[in-house]
This record gives structure tokens, C-alpha cells and sequence, in this order.
């Protein structure tokens, strides 16, 4: 039996599917506001796309592809989401890692410390990261010894589970969690993103992106396999380009709690490495 990876056809690609989701969020202000309010109960400005360069051409340039949407509104606050459809093991430290990433680019921008603007890490992820299974996991920075006490530095991470159940979220927010667990569209946004999947998938232009992206990805499995370089294999599977059962037959794991676990017994060793005799 072939172990060949069966890559999605672009007709297949759903809002789940990073490719699209940064596509339609970053083409369509008015969805990514909508969405971002909707998920974080909070007013949003008006949606300023930072950067000139969009991620998905970052992402031909480069070899650690990283599909993401960046923007900041008028009321001072900056947001980066990134959907996430493999529980890799990281996501926490990942989020660290974004955090440091935008302030170092406001910073780079010339901002002062007290000019650091507050900022929402957003992971939208189609499974129960913490297994207690609320719609939303909000983190800021609170004093041990005084639970009241808070850092106050803007920096807020939130993960998003999309397996949730719990009776009094919005109906709105239900239909939203079910919209990415593959129920039909039932609300007026979900009926518009739906509708955005749709048109993109006819998009010509985008097609032949995710085709080089496609082909990109393949060549760069190729190498890592050849090279025996189990980290390749794994920062694939953590932008969601390989599938599960190619990853669990390269590291030679059986299921995805071996995977995970395989996963932090090589980041304890990359934290402690063996001292030299």
C-alpha cells in the first residue's frame, strides 16, 4: 500500500484549511472584525492590514511557513490568528514565540515600551487544547501570590476550542464551533464565510499560489526524509502540511499521545543536552 501524502486539491480546501482561512480573513476586513468580536466578546476597530506583504507570499520565500493573519485596528490594539486543525504539542510555547514576535516588530517600528500596543494572540483550533472543555481559554499574566494582582502589560493569548458543547455560549458562537467541525452554515457570518469559500475556490490566482505551495511543501518533505531530519517532518506537521498517520509512520510512533510524547522527549533534550565526558 503507497504511503504516498495525499494533498488536498485546491477544490477541496475548506475555512479550516490555513491556505483559505488567511486568504479570506486578510481579503475580507469585514468577516475578519466580525469574527474576531464574535470570538473575543469585545468591540474591534476598524481593521488596518499592517503589512504590505501578505503571508501567503512570505510563505514562497521561505522555508518555515507560517500562515497566519496579522492586523491592528484604530483602538490600539494588534491581533494575530492562526488556525490550527493538529494539536502538536506546542501551541502554548508557540504562543510565546508569536507574542515576542509582535512586539519585536513594534518595537522595530519604533515604538517605545509604554507605546506597546495590546495584543491578542488567537489560536482557533478544531479540538479541546486544555481538555475542560470551554469554547475559549483566555491567558494574561496574574501575580502568584495575589490572584487579583494583574501584570496589566497587554499581552493577551487565547485558544479557541471548537469541540465545545457547554449550553450557554451564543447561538451565534455554536454555530460558528459546529461551522468548523463541518456542520452546514446556520448564522448570517458562517453563511458568508461559507459563501467566501466557495468564490475562492474559483479563484484562479489562488489556485495556482497553493499549487506552488503544494509543490513546495512536497519537495521540502523529500529533502527532510532524505536527510533523515525528523525536525523537517515535524514543522510540517505543526503547519498542518502532513497528515497525522504520515508523521506517526516517520517518527515510527503508533498513535497521537506516542506522537506528543516523542515530541517533548526531544524538546527536554534539546533544553538539557548530555554533557560531554
Amino acid at each position: 500500500m503507497s504511503t504516498r501524502r495525499k494533498y488536498k486539491t485546491y477544490k477541496e480546501l475548506s475555512f479550516t484549511d490555513d491556505f483559505l482561512f488567511c486568504n479570506i480573513m486578510q481579503n475580507n476586513p469585514d468577516i475578519c472584525k466580525e469574527l474576531v468580536e464574535l470570538l473575543l466578546d469585545r468591540k474591534v476597530g476598524k481593521v488596518a492590514y499592517s503589512e504590505t506583504q501578505k503571508s501567503i507570499d512570505l510563505a514562497l520565500d521561505q522555508k518555515g511557513v507560517r500562515l497566519d493573519v496579522y492586523f491592528e485596528d484604530d483602538l490600539s490594539t494588534a491581533y494575530n490568528i492562526e488556525m490550527q486543525t493538529s494539536n502538536t504539542g506546542n501551541l502554548p510555547k508557540r504562543s510565546r514565540y508569536y507574542q515576542g514576535t509582535v512586539d519585536l516588530n513594534m518595537i522595530s517600528s519604533g515604538a517605545e515600551y509604554d507605546e506597546l500596543k495590546t495584543s491578542y494572540i488567537i489560536f482557533i483550533n478544531t479540538f479541546d487544547l486544555f481538555g475542560k472543555g470551554f469554547p475559549k481559554y483566555t491567558f494574561e499574566n496574574v501575580c502568584q501570590e495575589s490572584s487579583d494582582l494583574h501584570l496589566d502589560d497587554g499581552a493577551i493569548k487565547v485558544f479557541i476550542n471548537a469541540k465545545s458543547t457547554i449550553p450557554d455560549m451564543s447561538p451565534e458562537l455554536q454555530g460558528f464551533l459546529r461551522y468548523l467541525c463541518g456542520d452546514n452554515p446556520n448564522t448570517p457570518l458562517t453563511n458568508r464565510i461559507q459563501n467566501e469559500v466557495v468564490k475562492s475556490r474559483n479563484n484562479v490566482r489562488w489556485e495556482r499560489v497553493y499549487m506552488l505551495l503544494e509543490d513546495k511543501f512536497k519537495a521540502y518533505f523529500a529533502e527532510g526524509r532524505a536527510e533523515g531530519r525528523i525536525d523537517t517532518i515535524l514543522e510540517m506537521f505543526e503547519s498542518g502540511y502532513l497528515p497525522l498517520e504520515v508523521v506517526l509512520k516517520e517518527t515510527g510512533t503508533a498513535t497521537e499521545a506516542e506522537l506528543q510524547a516523542f515530541v517533548e522527549e526531544r524538546k527536554k533534550a534539546e533544553d538539557c543536552p548530555m554533557q560531554n565526558n
